[in-house]
């Protein structure tokens, strides 16, 4: 979904092309356990954005079940197919899987965890991200 409000950018040089792929889903939208559904990363939102010839999308922390039907929704497209990867939920263990590569291809993939020298209790780092899974995933 893309309109004037998600994607506002105008640029005489280029117009970049922002579109929402996901977002909060309730139950009617969905076929998820009461769990899934309170699971506030799977309604994460997911982002692509366009610019000439070159992309990025962002998962947010998509886990899953989100991660699962977002390729359900538009895995038979090229819509997820970028050129960068803001890999999901900081690394985590479940937030990217094979099947969302595959339909994504990047050629780069970058992994938000901030500073490991940070001494914040919430920190991606602290919760063990990126998993030791993860960048051999990437490869």
């Amino acid at each position: 979904m893309t309109n004037a409000v998600i994607d506002p950018v105008k640029c005489d040089d280029g117009d970049p092309d922002i579109r929402v792929l996901w977002g909060a889903v309730d139950a009617a939208d969905v076929n998820w356990s009461e769990k899934s559904l309170k699971n506030a990363n799977d309604h994460s939102v997911a982002v692509r954005v366009a610019l000439g010839k070159s992309s990025l999308i962002v998962t947010g922390d998509l886990e899953e079940d989100g991660i699962h039907e977002l390729l359900r929704r538009h895995g038979g497209s090229n819509v997820l197919d970028s050129d960068v990867y803001e890999v999901g939920h900081h690394g985590s263990h479940n937030a990217t899987t094979k099947e969302l590569l595959d339909a994504i291809t990047p050629k780069l993939a970058l992994i938000s965890t901030g500073s490991s020298d940070r001494q914040e209790m919430w920190t991606a780092l602290a919760y063990g991200h990126p998993r030791q899974q993860t960048p051999v995933l990437l490869e």
